[in-house]
């Protein structure tokens, strides 16, 4: 076994947070550098470098067909010359293990799950919960802020599950947004619209770094409406239900104001009676006397 001098990531991020109230953070650490603000874009693509290096060592573990299940600050360990080591396999399975796919387990640190290990259903758990536990770290490195905050294990898990994540510019204007489109990516709620692979992840990380174009696309204002609501469908029902109600009372006929003639060109003018009651059949309309 190797031993790796250094400290995790989650002590370096807690340090960070210390070091909030003041503009500069000036460490000894290799990361970051000293006199780096971590509202600087220097920070950001420092962060970025680091995301590189852990998705290339979960392409590589996934490759082996070793899905890891709880990526995690505590569990990236930062050496002194600016590499990460991915550590700690204990809840690590293989990729064809029929009780990985479909256990039920509520495996994994809470903040750090995916909705589906969150769920703890007998769902399809597979290398993509790690592209998703690497976006809620690199989420955390960047603002410093937990992706889902609570203050008790169900209000996260429901959190986790069901709400919407905020965009990481609320919290640090000074990420870059395709910066902020990565993350969201690679946090997706539902594993089609992650990356595929830790390796498209990386890909797209240098791309960022390099300036060019990233893969990484934003869901669109329908796409966004959508997915709210096939979580809420207890609460959109009864508003299609009031719609339906108000469109049909909305198309009753119009009826002509008293005293006027109601004729249109060509034909005699006709007139509605008021509307009939609920329940009641519609009343047929005379030709105006």
């Amino acid at each position: 076994m190797q031993f790796i001098e250094g400290e995790s990531l989650a002590k370096v991020i807690g340090d960070l947070k210390r070091f909030r109230e003041v503009k500069n953070v000036s460490t000894s650490r290799s990361f970051p550098s000293p006199g780096t603000s971590t509202g600087s874009r220097e920070y950001c693509d420092a962060s970025a470098r680091l995301g590189v290096q852990v998705a290339e060592a979960l392409e590589h573990a996934h490759e082996m067909g070793v899905i890891h299940r709880d990526v995690k600050p505590a569990n990236l360990l930062l050496d002194a010359r600016g590499n990460i080591w991915v550590t700690d396999f204990g809840l690590a399975r293989m990729q064809n293990d029929s009780s990985l796919t479909l256990s039920g387990d509520l495996l994994g640190t809470l903040r750090y799950m995916s909705p589906e290990q969150a769920l703890a259903k007998r769902v399809l758990v597979d290398h993509r919960t790690d592209i998703y536990s690497l976006g809620v770290t690199l989420y955390e490195l960047l603002t410093l802020e937990p992706a889902f905050p609570g203050q008790d294990r169900e209000e996260v898990l429901r959190r986790i599950a069901l709400e919407e994540l905020r965009p990481p510019r609320k919290l640090n204007r000074s990420i870059p947004a395709d910066l902020e489109t990565i993350v969201l990516k690679a946090m997706a709620k539902d594993p089609q619209g992650r990356y595929a692979t830790a390796r498209e992840l990386a890909d797209d990380l240098r791309r960022y770094l390099e300036m060019k174009p990233v893969r990484a696309r934003r869901p669109t204002i329908l796409q966004r409406g959508a997915k709210w609501a096939r979580r809420n469908r207890a609460a959109t029902a009864p508003w299609w239900r009031r719609r339906r109600c108000s469109f049909s009372w909305g198309c009753w006929p119009w009826r002509s104001a008293p005293g006027s003639s109601g004729r249109k060109k060509g034909g005699p003018g006709r007139r509605w009676s008021s509307p009939p009651s609920i329940g009641s059949p519609p009343r047929s309309c005379s030709p105006a006397r």
